[in-house]
């Protein structure tokens, strides 16, 4: 059995099956009372698992990086009774309290690692965390605050897009990160050299322009920097392009794109349009 246990690594890789936060594979063993680092990625056989918030189950409880960091105790989980030394903003040990990784203490944003500073961007990782970016940017409330000036994102691997190809979506694909003019993306994001593949759009909507990884980019001091996409997919009827449909402001630079890019009105391989 395990119990009462916490997963804070910041990733696990099984190569061929059988991965999870806390335990790989469950027999007939009792997982209970177990708590994960929701930041944690899992991948199995190439592709990210997503995870199940599930204090009895292989990927234990969800903890964020803000609760980790408030409560020493790990949510009660290691107290001073049975010998530990407590501190809250460090990880439980025997005599003295144990610095917490920086992964954990570099943010306490629910939805990404990081600060969104500069000097400690939000990381993105897996296509998971690139497709909440999307979903932040895209929505009026939180436009702003994950897709306004300022805010600084890097990517940390490559990325497989293929679970967001022709199967989602209603068989769009992939939505674009500031998908219009009026919830661009004004924001910084550095790919750090990493790919991105399988990115796939197909759309014949005539109110849905502004195409590509990004569709908006609007922000005199927005930057899209040091990314690579390969075998792109991209068809629509205007503002197309590979990294972004639209940059209305800003920069793209250092970027390379290859595979398909079509449309009707303003297509390029990299960008569709630059204002």
């Amino acid at each position: 059995d395990v119990q009462n246990c916490a997963a804070l690594n910041s990733a696990v890789e099984a190569s061929v099956s059988d991965g999870g936060r806390v335990a790989g594979r469950l027999g007939n063993a009792t997982l209970s009372g177990n708590a994960a680092f929701s930041g944690m990625t899992v991948k199995v056989n190439g592709s990210t698992k997503p995870a199940q918030d599930d204090a009895s189950g292989v990927d234990g409880a969800d903890m964020a990086a803000a609760d980790i960091i408030a409560d020493g105790s790990i949510a009660t989980r290691f107290t001073d009774t049975d010998g530990w030394t407590i501190e809250n903003g460090k990880l439980p040990g025997f005599g003295s309290a144990v610095d917490m990784p920086e992964y954990i203490t570099d943010g306490s944003d629910p939805n990404f690692p990081g600060a969104g500073t500069a000097e400690k961007p939000y990381l993105i990782g897996t296509a998971e965390k690139l497709a909440r970016l999307a979903e932040l940017v895209n929505a009026p409330a939180t436009n702003a605050i994950y897709g306004g000036p300022g805010v600084y994102y890097k990517l940390i691997a490559d990325i497989d897009l293929s679970s967001y190809g022709s199967g989602w979506n209603s068989g769009k694909g992939w939505v674009p990160i500031g998908y219009d003019s009026y919830y661009p993306f004004k924001g910084n994001f550095d790919g750090a050299c990493n790919i991105i593949s399988g990115l796939y759009i197909k759309t014949s909507e005539q109110y849905w322009p502004n195409v590509g990884l990004f569709g908006v980019i609007g922000d005199s001091s927005a930057v899209v920097e040091n990314l690579g996409i390969i075998g792109a997919s991209v068809s629509a009827l205007d503002y197309i392009g590979g990294v972004a449909g639209f940059v209305k402001g800003g920069t793209v630079q250092n970027c390379y794109t290859t595979g398909s890019v079509s449309g009707e009105l303003r297509v390029g391989g990299v960008v569709g349009y630059v204002e």
